[in-house]
Protein backbone atom coordinates (compact mmCIF):
# COMPACT_ATOMS: atom_id res chain seq x y z
CA UNK A 1 0.00 0.00 0.00
CA UNK A 2 1.61 3.28 -0.93
CA UNK A 3 1.15 5.83 1.61
CA UNK A 4 0.53 9.39 0.10
CA UNK A 5 -0.01 12.96 2.06
CA UNK A 6 -3.60 14.97 1.76
CA UNK A 7 -3.63 18.16 1.98
CA UNK A 8 -4.95 19.67 5.23
CA UNK A 9 -7.78 21.76 3.07
CA UNK A 10 -8.82 18.68 1.33
CA UNK A 11 -8.90 16.77 4.43
CA UNK A 12 -11.47 19.30 6.36
CA UNK A 13 -13.22 19.94 2.93
CA UNK A 14 -13.74 15.61 3.17
CA UNK A 15 -14.59 16.09 6.90
CA UNK A 16 -17.42 18.97 6.05
CA UNK A 17 -18.76 16.88 3.38
CA UNK A 18 -19.02 13.83 4.96
CA UNK A 19 -20.41 15.61 8.44
CA UNK A 20 -22.96 17.08 5.53
CA UNK A 21 -23.96 13.58 4.35
CA UNK A 22 -24.42 12.22 8.28
CA UNK A 23 -26.70 15.24 8.79
CA UNK A 24 -28.96 15.40 5.61
CA UNK A 25 -29.50 10.84 6.98
CA UNK A 26 -29.95 12.00 10.64
CA UNK A 27 -32.02 14.81 10.08
CA UNK A 28 -34.69 13.30 8.69
CA UNK A 29 -35.83 11.30 11.89
CA UNK A 30 -38.11 14.50 12.57
CA UNK A 31 -40.15 13.22 9.78
CA UNK A 32 -41.57 10.77 11.72
CA UNK A 33 -43.32 12.70 14.14
CA UNK A 34 -46.94 13.58 12.46
CA UNK A 35 -47.00 9.59 11.66
CA UNK A 36 -46.53 8.98 15.97
CA UNK A 37 -49.33 11.48 17.28
CA UNK A 38 -52.33 9.23 18.43
CA UNK A 39 -50.24 6.09 18.30
CA UNK A 40 -49.81 3.92 21.33
CA UNK A 41 -46.30 3.47 23.37
CA UNK A 42 -45.79 -0.05 21.26
CA UNK A 43 -46.77 1.05 17.88
CA UNK A 44 -44.94 4.44 17.92
CA UNK A 45 -41.20 2.47 19.57
CA UNK A 46 -42.10 -0.03 16.68
CA UNK A 47 -42.35 3.06 14.20
CA UNK A 48 -39.31 4.76 15.79
CA UNK A 49 -37.55 1.49 15.53
CA UNK A 50 -37.80 0.93 11.74
CA UNK A 51 -36.94 4.64 10.83
CA UNK A 52 -33.76 3.68 13.13
CA UNK A 53 -32.86 0.91 11.00
CA UNK A 54 -33.59 3.28 7.76
CA UNK A 55 -31.36 5.39 9.36
CA UNK A 56 -28.51 3.28 10.01
CA UNK A 57 -28.75 1.26 6.79
CA UNK A 58 -28.04 4.55 5.07
CA UNK A 59 -25.45 5.26 7.63
CA UNK A 60 -23.80 1.79 6.41
CA UNK A 61 -23.95 2.84 2.79
CA UNK A 62 -22.25 5.93 3.30
CA UNK A 63 -19.49 4.06 5.28
CA UNK A 64 -19.16 1.45 2.19
CA UNK A 65 -19.28 4.50 -0.15
CA UNK A 66 -16.04 5.38 1.78
CA UNK A 67 -14.60 2.30 1.82
CA UNK A 68 -15.04 2.14 -1.84
CA UNK A 69 -13.21 5.26 -2.83
CA UNK A 70 -10.40 4.74 -0.10
CA UNK A 71 -9.62 1.27 -1.79
CA UNK A 72 -9.68 3.10 -5.68
CA UNK A 73 -7.60 6.20 -4.32
CA UNK A 74 -5.37 3.63 -3.30
CA UNK A 75 -5.43 2.56 -7.15
CA UNK A 76 -5.63 6.00 -8.73
CA UNK A 77 -4.43 8.56 -6.37
CA UNK A 78 -5.82 10.83 -3.58
CA UNK A 79 -9.16 11.52 -5.35
CA UNK A 80 -11.27 8.50 -6.73
CA UNK A 81 -11.57 9.46 -10.23
CA UNK A 82 -11.25 13.49 -9.38
CA UNK A 83 -14.79 12.90 -8.12
CA UNK A 84 -15.01 14.71 -4.29
CA UNK A 85 -16.25 12.98 -1.35
CA UNK A 86 -20.19 13.91 -2.08
CA UNK A 87 -20.53 12.70 -5.36
CA UNK A 88 -19.12 9.63 -4.37
CA UNK A 89 -21.77 9.15 -1.22
CA UNK A 90 -24.95 10.64 -3.98
CA UNK A 91 -26.96 7.79 -4.69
Amino acid sequence: MKREWLPAEEVAKWGAQLGEAIRRVVLQLHLVAPNIVGLSVPDAETLLKEKEDDILQQLNLIEERIDAAANESEQTGIQANGESLTELLRE
